[in-house]
């Protein structure tokens, strides 16, 4: 998919939405299939620094959902 200059892939495994783009990746993937971003059970995995072996950002995305949207 691309988005202006930006090109990524996504993948879903059930519960699990990976999110890489292109250039990036994970300190423990092999280069070129690692995945930055992974969205699983409403939170945010980032690892912001290819060098972590651990997400450097956890973001709480339970607060984004539709239902707690008031009126």
């Amino acid at each position: 998919m691309r988005i202006g200059n930006f090109s990524i892939s996504c993948v879903h495994y059930g519960q699990r939405l990976t999110i890489r783009p292109r250039g990036m990746g994970d300190n423990t993937s092999v280069k070129g299939l690692g995945w930055p971003l992974v969205i699983v059970d409403n939170k945010l995995y980032v690892w912001g620094d290819i060098n972590q072996e651990d997400p450097t950002h956890v973001i709480d995305l339970s607060g984004a959902l539709e239902v707690n949207r008031e009126d």
